[in-house]
């Protein structure tokens, strides 16, 4: 969430924007989406680095009907939208509103209104409205008339008397031809209680589900970081925040940032054999969220002398070896062979690395 830095506020420097995108791409995310229009800057670096977005305009639970008024400014949002950002190619959605009732008259009117208007300036990307009354009736739900479904899913805080299933169920049954967005979810402090391990309770078992439902084709947990708001439970004046990322304001990482890492990763590895001064590593592209095709990754090892500890130069012995991994699709894997250099070895850290530089996951293995 943009401009919650105490110090820079809206005025986020560039500093402070490549400080939170990095720790956004070192906990694997691909896509995200911003709840108002952000700057070219913000977006050069996710063209370079790889982060599709989603850019809303700004309307989030506005107090009043949706109405023509309210759609008028909307289309004005939309043109300066696309006359200034749709050079950018990690766009791929535009997103009209969050949060409006989507299950009122007045906001399924105004999506349906707004699709085939932002078709009509830029048709080369999708147009979506973000629900978070979606579980309340998916057939008469307001995303229903984007491209994609997306929903803010908050059963078990905001949300009561549904069932998480069910309605990914319903949204397959009802929307065989529109796959679903979890664009939300996560633990907001301290309206609700738990800390940051419900945090991360909330993150495993959600995504657990996710996985197990073919029309999930993908899930934001949110937030990467606290955020000040008006709205905020937590803090005064201008530390005024909600507690809802996996770090703080500064982007201090909390345990729960190590947590998204890990499970937002697209792959896994496991020693496969040691022989022959040989170890054999199985590297596997997970077939389940997230799931997505890895191409120009490597593995970069180092080996580990002494007691495994490696708290000085003479512990470790830098290899500064990397070994490319070949392109692998969902469910597939391989194996990678790195030589064993050295009888005076207790462990090995291994690291995975995007070809943009940043890494997957690491891993230490005893020897």
């Amino acid at each position: 969430m943009p401009g919650s830095h105490p110090q820079y506020g809206m005025a986020d420097t560039e500093e402070t924007n490549e400080q939170m995108l990095t720790l956004m791409k070192e906990a694997n995310v691909v896509f995200t989406r911003f709840h108002w229009q952000q700057s070219d800057l913000l977006l050069d670096w996710c063209d370079k680095h790889g982060i599709m977005v989603q850019e809303d305009v700004p309307y989030w639970q506005q107090p009043f009907e949706v109405n023509d008024e309210f759609a008028e400014v909307a289309k004005r949002h939309i043109q300066a939208m696309i006359r200034w950002h749709s050079h950018h190619p990690s766009i791929f959605a535009w997103g009209v509103g969050n949060e409006l009732d989507g299950q009122s008259q007045g906001t399924k009117s105004y999506v349906e209104t707004m699709k085939p208007y932002v078709a009509s300036l830029d048709d080369s990307r999708l147009c979506n409205y973000v629900s978070n009354t979606f579980h309340l009736n998916e057939r008469t739900d307001a995303t229903g008339y984007g491209d994609m479904l997306m929903w803010n899913d908050y059963i078990g805080t905001w949300h009561e008397g549904a069932e998480r299933s069910d309605v990914i169920a319903n949204a397959a049954k009802h929307y065989p031809n529109q796959p679903l967005i979890v664009m939300e979810y996560g633990l907001c402090e301290p309206a609700f209680d738990g800390g940051d391990e419900r945090r991360v309770q909330i993150l495993e078992d959600q995504t657990a589900c996710y996985a197990e439902h073919d029309h999930i084709a993908g899930a934001i947990f949110f937030s990467l970081n606290d955020y000040r708001t008006q709205m905020g439970e937590d803090g005064q004046g201008k530390l005024r925040q909600r507690v809802h990322g996996v770090t703080d304001l500064y982007g201090n990482v909390k345990p729960s940032y190590w947590n998204l890492r890990e499970i937002s990763s697209p792959l896994s590895i496991e020693v496969h054999s040691l022989e022959d001064h040989q170890l054999k590593l199985e590297i596997s592209c997970k077939a389940q969220l997230p799931s997505y095709v890895i191409k120009h990754y490597e593995l970069a090892y180092e080996w580990i002398k002494g007691d495994g500890d490696a708290t000085s130069e003479t512990d470790c012995t830098i290899v500064n070896a990397r070994v490319a991994i070949p392109t692998l699709a969902p469910g597939e894997h391989t194996i990678v062979t790195i030589p064993l250099d050295s009888a005076n070895v207790s462990a090995i850290h291994l690291t995975i690395k995007r070809g943009t530089g940043f890494s997957v996951l690491n891993r230490t293995f005893k020897i």
